[in-house]
């Protein structure tokens, strides 16, 4: 438990969290995705949140993760609108859009080469990892 220092974002539901550990910094970074759209980066160890990313206009996120591509942090956010966005979680550059879920998705997982989402339209559906080049 972290106790007080637990992440927070004050009025908006946490809908969805995934963990990063970082071992370059020797920390852990979690991720959320709130009911405002908005894509949140927390530092375990300071308790804080680092950045803010406004992923999905007008709608929830309803799913997070994230993994390393070429060697940058990529985090990838879920709609409750079936649409997928990659996320370059250093310069909050949107990096591309996936569109086929004809529903809210569930979830969504990453591999070394391709993401997975599952929706309510009873699909799960298999993605090309974005390119993350500069």
């Amino acid at each position: 438990m972290m106790g007080d220092r637990s992440p927070k974002a004050a009025c908006v539901w946490v809908r969805c969290v995934a963990l990063h550990p970082d071992p370059v910094m020797h920390h852990r970074v979690i991720f959320s995705g709130g009911s405002d759209g908005i894509l949140r980066v927390w530092d375990v160890r300071a308790g804080a949140c680092t950045k803010r990313i406004r992923a999905h206009s007008g709608s929830s996120i309803s799913s997070v993760c994230v993994c390393i591509l070429h060697g940058r942090l990529v985090g990838y956010t879920a709609s409750e609108e079936g649409i997928v966005k990659a996320w370059d979680v250093d310069s909050g550059r949107l990096l591309g859009t996936f569109l086929g879920h004809s529903g809210p998705i569930t979830c969504m997982t990453a591999g070394t080469t391709h993401l997975f989402t599952a929706s309510w339209d009873k699909t799960v559906k298999v993605w090309k990892h974005v390119q993350s080049s500069p």
